[in-house]
């Protein structure tokens, strides 16, 4: 029998009634760019708008920090409809800089 493993994960978390937030998402290294992180979006944004959300939010690192894959990553949430809103330079330290990216569930 072949073994099931997972290939990625979301979780989503409640910020207030009116907004959710990507807390935490992941897909391996070796499955990138094969559309596991964009089915994991979009069920989440299925999940929130059904559950009547207004805006959807993630945090990233910003592109101040040099980190390449962060920028993969950055780019993969613009790729999904979210804008940068505000780059929080303390919220995990100075060496951190986190960026708070957000769109409007429609």
């Amino acid at each position: 029998m072949d073994e099931i493993k997972p290939l990625g994960f979301i979780s989503i978390k409640e910020n207030n009634q009116y907004t959710a937030e990507i807390y935490v998402m992941g897909v391996l290294p070796d499955y990138h760019k094969q559309g596991i992180g964009r089915d994991l979006f979009n069920r989440a944004l299925s999940f929130t708008k059904d559950h009547g959300y207004e805006f959807l939010q993630v945090k990233t690192l910003d592109e101040s920090h040099p980190d390449i894959y962060y920028a993969d990553t950055r780019k993969f949430y613009l790729s999904m409809g979210f804008k940068p809103l505000e780059c929080l330079p303390e919220l995990w330290g100075k060496e951190n800089p986190c960026l708070v990216m957000i769109q409007c569930i429609r």
